[in-house]
């Protein structure tokens, strides 16, 4: 066959290559809650799977909505996301499109890649997919109106004409119907007031498909105000995104969702004709290798023994395609089965060229043939041999395409599986060696945590230079390259971003499991302990977001406005009777809710506008639920509880001290008192004792001498004067309360956690970085027993990063739209614009716009 018609067969038309680019995927929901779809386009593995696509797809795209509708109120218009692609000569999509519309109960979502950016504007085909709606509830009208069994036989007629609705899509969309024009209803930035700023710290992930933007740290949210009278500000504010789950959805969700649909589509984004072919290849350079498990060191022999094999190959498929275009010619007559006989009869007549790898690699390609002749004719009549020219012509392009690809990555998988398993297999060493070692919760802990960080960013470097397709063909050369790049991000880690509560909560907790009661833990069981740190985790994870959430929900804010609008009080007053009036929450929730309240009241301006008021205390929500779940933070609030309880046991001890002393003073007066008293006593009774014997000597004199006074008239006498004072019971010293000890010891356990971590972390980091260096130094003989695994590995690589079209497209998030389903004129606009190391996010809306 002359070269000419070799090329015209590999080549795909340009018309084949935009549709082998473009998707369309329709999901709906019926009235009764059922949903269905179909995906087209991307290959014959994306049609053959197109209702699993379909519903894999959807609940993507309808978590987001069920978020902005339940939280904000809000609908999503569109989304839509820019597709980076590296450079290829193959027509890859260019924008990724999702956009829903409902009618009469029916709502459906487009998922859309297109070829071209542009070619499918917001507006245009949110009408078209709101007429789709329409058109699915008439159905399912008719379905019910005509008494079909709905499960049956109303349920595959609905799914009938949502499969030919969405083909019409597709079409429409691959003759640009949908492009837009003059007339095209656009909401430009400068159309809207911004009303929020956030930026959100991220990285670019490779260690996924297909790769995506990866948060990294705590998005800064800067909440915006435009510039009109105090009324229309205040109700601006009924129509601002407002609470966290909004933010979140809008900065983190939204923005993952492209990668997360772009995977799915991905899953069978390729050819079961390019796949089979590949597995026939892969399978032949395994049995001209003679092994499938090869050494890092043996490379360069691999790499030219693989570059022997790509030419046998290709001339195998050479001959395979000669093969092939006489059978078709030949005009022959007979059953599929008869035909692959007869190529199969073709090969064995072909012994001279088809000795060895080549014979193999052609018996390979025929079965993997038949099995796709197979699928395109099911069936047992006979068939002229011309009337499969284009399916077997659609194989040997594939064939061509898969060697194409074995020339362009054999020595790119060489190279890079060498030096990740040397990199992966010296770090696998390195963490055995340490778990080897007697190591603290703490040091156990923090380990894993850089470890996983480490191996991460391993991954994601590697991943990183495939996808920009700057791979050095040396493995010393790249394993340095990957090494000093991986000291340089590792300098970079934060480890509070990798550490949570949670962990040093559970540190904890596995030390108090270990606490007996003692003398260093008098009054306090480990069962209490661990009830508080429930408490805090609790805490955390549920009532800080749920008190930030209620605090700024769209119904809490309305409330408020109107009331205040009308009846002018205290903000604080009014947020404390909300919360007040709130049902079913815990005390902690109420607890908390009241802090948060009483803090800002002390930062809270009372002479601003309700507007700047209200401003600044979703700014306040928003700072303090993100500090406030932090490791450190909760600490420091276990800290502050400890420190109030102890305030509050010390102003006890005070007070019973002065009582003390006071009745003490008191005691020793009465003491001192009683004392004289006594000393009065006996003194008058000694003088009643002499006047008595002088009263019995006169007596015996035979005088009258009066009798003395009686002991009871002086006892009488003295009473008056020195009454007996009473001594009073000195006051028990009050006992420590069982709260106060809880969470002082609480608070030691979590400070000495906190405190040694700090002093770890600097040892680990440098631990790290010696190793990192080590395996610099030493390349290849870092791992001398690491292996590469050829077969399995070298096929799914192909597929996962080569033939899977998908897989190395970037998307980024470029505008959402938003609008009001109550009022369908106002409408948001989110803006995303990527900077080095953030995704910068304005929000805005036009509400203003026509009510100014």
């Amino acid at each position: 066959m002359s070269r000419t018609a070799r090329g015209r067969t590999h080549a795909p038309s340009t018309a084949e290559s935009i549709r082998m680019a473009s998707v369309s995927v329709l999901t709906t929901t019926t009235k009764r809650g059922v949903p269905v779809g179909s995906a087209i386009g991307l290959g014959s593995m994306m049609e053959e799977n197109s209702e699993l696509v379909a519903m894999n797809i959807a609940p993507i795209i309808i978590s987001l909505q069920d978020i902005l509708s339940s939280e904000e109120q809000l609908e999503i218009l569109s989304m839509e996301w820019n597709l980076e692609k590296p450079p290829s000569p193959r027509v890859l999509p260019e924008q990724l499109l999702i956009t829903g519309g409902s009618s009469a109960g029916v709502m459906s979502n487009a998922c859309i890649l297109a070829w071209e950016r542009g070619i499918v504007d917001t507006f245009k085909i949110d009408k078209h997919i709101t007429t789709v709606s329409k058109k699915l509830a008439d159905i399912e009208n008719a379905v019910e109106n005509n008494q079909l069994d709905y499960e049956q036989e109303g349920l595959r007629v609905i799914k009938k004409f949502s499969d030919r609705l969405n083909r019409v899509t597709f079409v429409e969309m691959m003759d640009k119907r949908f492009q837009g024009s003059w007339d095209s209803m656009q909401l430009k930035i400068d159309q809207v007031d911004p009303e929020c700023e956030i930026v959100v710290p991220v990285v670019e992930s490779f260690t996924i498909r297909p790769p995506g933007l990866r948060p990294v740290g705590t998005p800064k949210v800067r909440f915006l105000m435009p510039e009109y009278d105090e009324s229309h500000l205040l109700e601006h504010f009924k129509h601002r995104v407002l609470t966290p789950a909004g933010i979140e959805a809008l900065a983190e969700r939204i923005p993952e969702a492209g990668r997360a649909i772009l995977s799915e589509l991905n899953t069978y984004s390729y050819s079961f004709e390019e796949a089979r072919a590949t597995r026939v290849l892969v399978d032949g350079l395994i049995s001209f290798m003679g092994s499938s498990i090869i050494s890092p060191s043996d490379i360069d022999n691999v790499i030219a023994k693989g570059s022997e094999f790509m030419q046998l190959a290709e001339n195998a498929i050479g001959i395979f395609e000669e093969m092939t275009e006489q059978h078709i010619g030949s005009g022959k007559t007979m059953k599929l089965n008869e035909h692959l006989v007869e190529l199969n009869s073709l090969a064995e007549l072909k012994t001279d060229e088809l000795y060895g790898i080549k014979g193999t690699i052609i018996k390979g390609l025929l079965t993997a043939m038949g099995d796709s002749l197979q699928r395109e004719f099911p069936t047992e009549t006979e068939i002229r041999a011309w009337q499969l020219k284009s399916a077997i012509r659609y194989f040997v392009a594939y064939s061509k395409r898969a060697i194409q690809n074995f020339t362009d990555e054999l020595t790119r998988f060489l190279t890079v599986s060498a030096s990740r398993e040397v990199l992966v297999s010296a770090l696998r060493e390195f963490k055995n060696e340490m778990f080897q070692r007697e190591l603290d919760s703490i040091d156990k802990m923090l380990f894993e945590k850089i470890y996983d960080e480490l191996f991460s960013q391993l991954n994601a470097l590697f991943d990183k230079h495939a996808f920009k397709g700057d791979i050095n063909k040396d493995t010393r050369s790249l394993l340095n390259e990957i090494a000093d790049e991986m000291i340089r991000v590792f300098r970079k880690i934060d480890v509070w971003s990798l550490v949570d509560f949670i962990d040093i909560a559970e540190i904890a907790r596995n030390e108090i499991q270990r606490l007996d009661e003692s003398a260093d833990l008098i009054g306090v069981s480990p069962d209490e302990l661990s009830a508080r740190l429930v408490k805090f985790e609790q805490l955390v994870q549920e009532v800080i977001p749920d008190v930030a959430q209620t605090l700024l929900s769209r119904t809490t804010i309305n409330k408020i406005i109107d009331k205040m609008y009308y009846e002018p009080v205290p903000l604080i007053d009014e947020f404390a009777r909300v919360v007040e009036g709130i049902d079913e929450r815990s005390e902690l929730w109420l607890s908390e809710a009241k802090s948060w309240l009483k803090e800002f009241q002390n930062k809270l301006n009372v002479d601003d506008p309700l507007s700047k008021q209200l401003l600044d205390f979703v700014t306040f929500v928003h700072e303090k639920l993100n500090t406030a779940r932090g490791a450190l933070a909760v600490i420091e609030k276990v800290s502050s509880v400890a420190e109030e309880l102890e305030q509050e046991y010390a102003q006890r001890i005070e007070q019973w001290q002065k009582k003390y002393s006071r009745i003490e003073a008191e005691n020793e007066q009465a003491f001192a008192h009683n004392t004289r008293r006594t000393e009065m006593i006996r003194a008058e009774r000694e003088k009643l004792e002499n006047e008595q014997q002088i009263y019995q000597a006169r007596l015996s004199e035979g005088l009258s001498p009066s009798p003395p006074e009686a002991w009871e008239s002086r006892l009488q006498r003295i009473n008056s004067q020195y009454p007996e004072r009473p001594m009073q019971q000195l006051p028990p010293r009050p006992e420590p309360p069982k709260e106060m000890l809880i969470y002082r010891r609480l608070r030691q356990i979590l400070t000495e956690k906190i405190e040694k971590m700090g002093e770890q972390h600097k040892a680990l980091e440098s631990t790290f970085t010696n190793l990192l260096v080590t395996l610099k130094t030493r390349g290849i003989e870092s791992a001398p027993d690491a292996k590469i695994e050829l077969g399995d590995a070298f096929y799914n690589y192909l597929i996962e990063d080569v033939i899977r079209g998908l897989s190395h497209i970037f998307p980024y998030i470029t505008r959402v739209y938003l609008r009001d389903p109550n009022d369908l004129n106002v409408m948001y606009l989110v803006s995303y614009e990527r900077k080095p190391g953030e995704l910068r996010i304005i929000i805005g809306n036009n509400f203003l716009r026509g009510e100014a």
